[in-house]
């Protein structure tokens, strides 16, 4: 809604994140997902242009000061703070982003995740038993369900 009521002052949108493991999800069509991670990766590849999807380093992602509770003071969020305002390195243009490093292209980051136990995590994989379906969540009879 907010890109369609803004369209006439958007010059250009990017999407960028700092999780490589989610990125590569977002960019894989040939392994199966679960459900879960499925869905979410749908929705994003229909309302983002896969050309525009960049890495972002951790470091180089103001947005990211949110997720750190631990870490953020009310200094983070307050008018002019870098989390409201942004890094300088965001008035570039993207290729100078890119040339400069800001910004890596999501297609060629070289994944070496397939040994991380978070990348997959996110793959489907065949239960050696059937599964049974237990309030939107899926579990194999072994496995012990807490109640929300």
């Amino acid at each position: 809604m907010a890109k369609t009521a803004l369209s006439k002052n958007i010059g250009e949108q990017l999407t960028c994140g700092d999780s490589e493991i989610v990125l590569h999800w977002i960019l894989s069509d040939h392994r199966r997902l679960e459900p879960w991670h499925r869905n979410r990766v749908v929705q994003i590849r229909r309302l983002i242009d896969l050309d525009k999807l960049f890495h972002v380093s951790s470091k180089n992602n103001p947005s990211d000061i949110g997720t750190r509770p631990g870490c953020i003071t009310e200094k983070d969020v307050l008018p002019g703070s870098r989390y409201l305002v942004g890094d300088s390195w965001m008035t570039l243009d993207t290729e100078e982003a890119v040339q400069k490093s800001f910004l890596i292209p999501a297609a060629s980051l070289k994944f070496r995740l397939e040994s991380s136990r978070d990348y997959s995590d996110g793959f489907e994989i065949e239960p050696e038993k059937p599964e049974v379906i237990v309030r939107g969540h899926s579990c194999l009879p072994d496995r012990e369900v807490e109640d929300i």
